[in-house]
């Protein structure tokens, strides 16, 4: 199994304000006045793109899309925050605008009812790799190839990598999502024929070494792209605070472990993702 904790990390955004309390702050501006770090925002802004999602709360919404996601979709970071993934570019967005599913059969060349139920065999799994990754944080990265639908209607497959990250000083767990355009590798019609004819994992397994290798190239295990994932899961949170309590933490610390972002359940026990198997196939995915 992958070991993703170190890894995942983030993006061009360079104009987005910092947030973060001073530690978080220094950190960031240290990380950003090297060259490892440099060269790491611009990999993933040209080669991919990523989301940090709220595994505390339910349906893992998204509380930030990256440059290089945003791109990708066709949506703007305000459309992103706060949604469910699956709600805005997987099988629930897909269904939602393509009722009957005849675009997606004519574009998998396949019957609706057959494109229908690659599509739910697709989702399956993912959602699989998916509670794999919840049950044992930080050690294994999550691997399915996805159709998903960008907003302006086209469809694209999406090789997306998950993993589940643990913040250094809160203790607090996010997932990450890193999704990379491979429809000129995997075409539409190949991901649903072999979805149709039980062949879906064997795919996946073909195209695992790519995922890999690429994952290699924008170097997920860097010291500086960890910090700078943490740097941002902090934002993230202070901003849920600020909106949750009405003021401003100094630092993380100040706030109770205990504090969720589910309106007041504690994160203690089982994530909202083993809740519900529906849940968890329609909400990250």
């Amino acid at each position: 199994a992958e070991h993703p904790g170190e890894g995942l990390k983030p993006h061009g955004d360079a104009d987005a304000p910092s947030r973060g309390p001073p530690g978080a702050q220094l950190i960031a501006v240290a990380a950003m006045e090297t060259v490892p770090y440099i060269l790491m925002q611009d990999r993933l802004s040209t080669g991919g793109s990523f989301i940090l999602c709220d595994c505390n709360a339910v349906g893992f919404p998204i509380r930030y899309a990256s440059a290089g996601f945003c791109e990708l979709f066709g949506y703007t970071a305000a459309e992103c925050k706060g949604r469910k993934c699956g709600e805005l570019v997987a099988e629930p967005s897909i269904r939602a605008r393509d009722v009957g599913l005849k675009e997606l059969a004519s574009h998998t060349g396949l019957s609706p009812e057959a494109a229908g139920k690659a599509l739910g065999a697709i989702t399956a799994y993912a959602a699989k790799e998916c509670k794999a990754m919840m049950a044992h944080p930080t050690e294994i990265t999550g691997f399915a190839l996805v159709p998903n639908r960008a907003k302006n209607g086209k469809l694209k497959v999406v090789e997306l990598a998950m993993v589940v990250c643990r913040h250094p000083n809160a203790g607090w767990l996010y997932t990450v999502g890193l999704q990379t355009d491979v429809s000129h590798e995997v075409p539409l019609r190949t991901l649903f024929g072999a979805a149709a004819e039980g062949r879906y994992a064997e795919l996946v397994r073909e195209q695992e070494p790519a995922m890999k290798a690429r994952l290699r190239l924008l170097d997920l295990g860097g010291g500086v792209a960890s910090q700078y994932l943490d740097v941002k899961a902090t934002e993230m949170w202070e901003t849920l605070m600020l909106d949750a309590l009405g003021v401003e933490a100094k630092a993380l610390s100040d706030v109770s472990s205990k504090f969720s972002t589910t309106d007041g359940a504690s994160t203690e026990g089982s994530s909202s993702w083993e809740d519900s198997d529906t849940q968890s196939s329609h909400s990250f995915l």
